[in-house]
């Protein structure tokens, strides 16, 4: 559907920073992973975890804001309108705090 409003250079940039976002979450979540549960499993641990952590989101960050401003406000309203979204969906589906708490 977007390929019939946008170019493909459009349509990479997008790509490319929703990848760079999600990279970087990622490597906060392993983060905060590592300090809030400590007792968790884990097959592989991260050699200088800070130092690791700091250059992966560091270096999402600067490539992140080498695209062009206007990919960079797309994904924010984008980013916004799905947070909208999952919001309201989430509000109303809830199970957990609803009167029927059969989960």
């Amino acid at each position: 559907l977007l390929s019939g409003f946008l170019s493909i250079g459009e349509l990479a940039e997008f790509a490319n920073i929703g990848g760079l976002t999600a990279f970087a979450l990622t490597t906060v979540s392993v983060v905060v992973l590592r300090y809030t549960r400590p007792d968790q499993p884990r097959v592989f641990k991260v050699p200088a975890l800070w130092l690791v952590a700091t250059i992966g989101v560091g270096g999402c960050i600067v490539l992140i804001f080498s695209l062009p401003l206007f990919t960079i406000v797309r994904f924010m309203i984008w980013l916004a309108i799905g947070l909208v979204i999952y919001i309201v969906y989430g509000y109303k589906h809830a199970k957990i705090g609803s009167k029927n708490e059969d989960l």
